[in-house]
């Protein structure tokens, strides 16, 4: 009887702790990082379904920050970071875009 009181009161903990978390949330990037949106990202990935990009210019280095959403943890997760020199990124993709 003890055993099943214990476990009943552990289950809510065991759910919790296997939701999945993020290591750094769109809130936590966007509190503590300058950037500024992107209408879309590079290449379309990931789809804006799926979920978004922000950017920071740093001199004539262009850092995009890749977020996918994920329902579980009800939130944006950071999930790559690109560095390109900025020039190289405007030859390779324009300074103009279709979006899809």
């Amino acid at each position: 009887m003890l055993r099943t009181i214990l476990l009943a009161s552990l289950l809510p903990a065991l759910a919790l702790a296997q939701t999945p978390q993020c290591w750094i949330t769109y809130q936590e990037f966007h509190d503590h990082v300058q950037h500024i949106d992107l209408e879309m990202c590079p290449n379309n990935a990931p789809t804006a379904e799926q979920g978004f990009c922000r950017a920071a210019i740093s001199g004539d280095t262009l850092t995009i920050y890749t977020f996918r959403h994920n329902a579980a943890a009800d939130t944006a997760c950071l999930t790559g970071v690109q560095r390109q020199d900025l020039n190289s990124f405007m030859a390779a993709n324009g300074v103009t875009f279709v979006k899809p």
